[in-house]
């Protein structure tokens, strides 16, 4: 009853002060514009559609139920630490190992290391091991931000070890098979910037998965990174144990094992195109 006295006098309200602006308008008012020019009538007309404007009401496709489970995904402050390794996994060890890739060619460092008892294998086992420390530098300096700053109640596990390790090696690999199968350094920047924002959309970073589509759920679900946010929840949250991150660890393993596998099979063709 309040909302449609509220709504009445409102539109009420604005009927009348349209009508006393009416009385002020001339009878031979004659506004130019580019599809001609408005007559008094029709400045009326434009101006009654403020006090009838349009309601348009929009319907959600799919209202995402609320569950305890996922309101805790904001409440609890320990799931922004999953959040901060699951960014590194993706922007420092993804995007990292491709840039680092990528500036090989760039700095024509392939030409040299051809020339010299140095072999391109060398070169790509150096990259990771380069990779996985920058890496790992970067995961101490954003976590320890976040705990600082949020000081949440969280459970640290040798459990954390395997997922860690395995999700840096997953990100890495993929960074490099992206770098390898892109036509050039900058398209190699592109592309793994652009898998790397598509990704953390379906990861669980922003909100939960539970809120996507059924279909987009559904491939978001079997995406090594999003094993990897749901398994340090576990261990950081509810105090799971090295037991209970065995599989997921063994899933973004076997994710590592098969990007890695790929850009192996890539990186003599990728060397050799200098």
């Amino acid at each position: 009853m309040v909302t449609g006295f509220v709504e009445g006098f409102n539109e009420e309200y604005r009927r009348r002060s349209l009508e006393m602006m009416s009385a002020y308008l001339p009878e031979n008012l004659s506004i130019p514009g580019l599809g001609g020019s408005m007559s008094r009538e029709d400045l009326i007309e434009y101006m009654e559609t403020f006090a009838h404007p349009i309601d348009i009401t929009v319907a959600l496709i799919s209202r995402p139920e609320v569950t305890s489970e996922t309101a805790a995904y904001w409440e609890n402050e320990g799931h922004w630490v999953s959040i901060m390794f699951a960014y590194s996994f993706i922007f420092s060890g993804m995007v990292g190992a491709a840039a680092l890739l990528a500036s090989e060619k760039m700095t024509k460092t392939l030409k040299r290391i051809k020339m010299s008892p140095t072999s391109i294998w060398q070169l790509l086992a150096g990259k990771v091991v380069g990779e996985l420390a920058i890496l790992t530098l970067s995961q101490v300096i954003l976590v320890a931000v976040t705990v600082v700053i949020l000081r949440p109640e969280i459970n640290w596990s040798p459990a954390l070890v395997p997922l860690i390790l395995t999700g840096d090696l997953a990100g890495s690999s993929l960074g490099l098979l992206v770098a390898e199968a892109s036509p050039d350094p900058r398209a190699a920047a592109e592309a793994t910037t652009a898998v790397g924002v598509f990704l953390q959309f379906f990861i669980g970073m922003y909100f939960p998965i539970q809120f996507l589509p059924g279909p987009l759920r559904m491939f978001a679900k079997v995406l090594p990174f999003t094993k990897a946010v749901q398994a340090l929840d576990l261990v950081l949250l509810q105090g799971y144990g090295l037991e209970q991150a065995v599989a997921p660890a063994a899933y973004l393993a076997v994710s590592a094992v098969i990007f890695t596998a790929l850009a192996v099979a890539l990186f003599p063709k990728w060397a050799g195109e200098e």
